[in-house]
């Protein structure tokens, strides 16, 4: 049997582009080696969220039956709902044939009009620290772990380092964070990684700065800067690595800007791409390519946004403050969240709302509060519909909440 499209992968960015290929009435066969959901439901983001909510609350081995029993859950429904809408999944690893624009597996060809592989990612290694799954972990070895260490050290300060250290925190496990930049979180703004460093001091989150991960042997961590920490296991969160189906005859694949390749009716989405590796980028990049492959009319004028979770959050979308080149054409506003009296009746004070603006439109936000998931959203609609600071003002949020920040924090300029 022919389809009009053929998937490799049912991650955020195999599934969205299966729904909405089928909401033209394409016929689509997709293949997934493991779970359907990706990374995001199975490994990451859906548990860490649930082990993140529980972990004030429960103990250990609670939090792993209830984020499995989620889990499960959206296993289930994705395949229902798949079924129903007549999409066919195999369960099973396919390798792909450029020449002959097919998918094979278990030696049957399937052939189609176009294939797009969104296989998505792994944990990356780093030299000295191969994952051993008992003491050396990625991500992924945690939801394995039936009792937890007294002591972690946590190699990388993205999203995956803070958010686990956060986790670890509430469960009392004494943590520590070795990072090779200058600061926290360095691919957000710089206000957001000096605030994180103030909230983990005060919560007793040891962290090392500028220096690297040597070695970890008999229970000791030796950095670059000499210091050597005490922990039983270490979590490598420096980021993940793209990975690619089986290609027949190891040919090259190159990814071009435009979810294309250097095979024609080949594409690619999702973590493989340039393009942030994040649920939400996989869904918008799976819509522009339906567009841009049965509508003709792909549009590339999204902001991406980035939250990591936690008490606070933190969210972030558009220009950093660091990334401004001509500070005569900016202006920058922050306002500290306690000035919110529902910041102070959640007893949530500790972050602040930053806004930048250029020509009196929005081109950045960053957020640490309380919601700020939710904040970021509103700020988001406000740039897609180019709304201007005047107008954006002249809206009326419910008082008192967070979200009346997002009109009141123009009251507070700063200088740059």
């Amino acid at each position: 049997m022919e389809y009009d499209l053929i998937i490799i992968g049912l991650g955020p960015a195999g599934q969205k582009m299966a729904l909405e290929a089928r909401k033209l009435n394409k016929s689509v066969l997709v293949f997934e080696k493991n779970k359907a959901g990706g990374t995001c439901l199975n490994t990451g983001c859906i548990p860490t969220k649930s082990i993140l909510h529980d972990s004030s609350r429960e103990n250990w081995q609670e939090c792993l039956l209830r984020e499995r029993d989620i889990v499960s859950k959206f296993n289930k429904a994705i395949e229902k709902d798949f079924k129903n809408k007549g999409i066919e999944i195999i369960f099973d690893e396919a390798s792909l044939d450029v020449d002959k624009k097919c998918v094979i597996c278990d030696n049957t060809e399937y052939k189609t009009q176009n294939i797009v592989i969104a296989t998505g990612s792994k944990p990356l290694e780093i030299p000295n620290f191969k994952y051993d799954h008992e003491t050396i972990l990625s991500s992924d070895d945690i939801f394995n772990m039936s009792e937890l260490p007294k002591s972690i050290a946590i190699i990388g300060s993205g999203a995956i380092g803070i958010e686990w250290a956060r986790i670890f925190n509430n469960f009392k496990v004494k943590v520590s964070v070795i990072e090779a930049m200058e600061h926290l979180l360095p691919a957000m703004d710089i206000d957001i990684s000096k605030r994180i460093e103030r909230i983990f001091k005060i919560n007793k989150i040891d962290y090392y700065l500028g220096t690297s991960a040597v070695s970890f042997e008999n229970g000791i961590l030796k950095l670059g800067c000499g210091k050597e920490i005490e922990c039983e296991k270490v979590l490598v969160g420096v980021g993940r690595r793209k990975v690619l189906p089986n290609i027949k005859d190891d040919k090259e694949l190159v990814i071009n800007d435009d979810f294309t390749t250097n095979y024609s009716g080949i594409y690619a989405i999702g973590d493989i791409t340039k393009y942030p590796m994040l649920a939400h980028s996989a869904g918008y990049q799976a819509k522009r390519l339906i567009n841009g492959i049965y509508k003709k009319n792909d549009k590339n004028d999204a902001v991406i946004p980035s939250v990591i979770y936690g008490e606070p959050e933190i969210a972030s979308a558009g220009i950093r403050e660091q990334d401004i080149q001509n500070k005569d054409e900016y202006e920058i506003y922050n306002m500290l969240i306690g000035a919110l009296p529902k910041a102070w009746c959640d007893n949530q004070t500790d972050g602040f709302i930053k806004i930048i603006t250029k020509d009196n439109m929005i081109k950045g936000a960053h957020i640490v509060s309380k919601e700020a998931s939710s904040m970021i959203g509103s700020i988001l609609v406000s740039m897609k519909a180019n709304i201007n600071t005047e107008e954006f003002k002249e809206i009326v949020f419910p008082h008192p909440t967070l979200l009346e920040g997002l009109s009141e924090v123009f009251e507070f300029k700063k200088t740059i």
